[in-house]
């Protein structure tokens, strides 16, 4: 196992991102709609579950967790009593 204090994140070119983002969408998000469904996705399309934990950043200070079987995801879901149902929160640095 790698030891994570050796790990260094490589530097990806935005165009390298942009080109990913686009061969992502065309094999799993064929509507030319925003926004693109990542829970459609993660589920149907990907075959992962999510799994919702309520206040998990606040109790552990993360927004979701891919668990050992890589087929689970646990994800922030947040309370908020002026919403009825509660809702996911999903982050992502860019639009899919």
């Amino acid at each position: 196992m790698m030891d994570p204090r050796e790990f260094k994140a490589p530097f990806i070119k935005i165009e390298e991102i942009g080109m990913a983002v686009a061969g992502f969408r065309s094999r799993y998000w064929l509507r030319d709609t925003i926004p693109v469904d990542i829970f459609e996705i993660v589920e149907f399309e990907l075959g992962i579950e999510i799994r919702t934990i309520f206040n998990l950043r606040e109790a552990s200070d993360v927004d979701a967790l891919l668990l050992g079987d890589l087929k689970t995801i646990s994800s922030v879901v947040k309370w908020r009593p002026d919403k009825s149902p509660p809702f996911h929160t999903f982050y992502a640095s860019k639009p899919l």
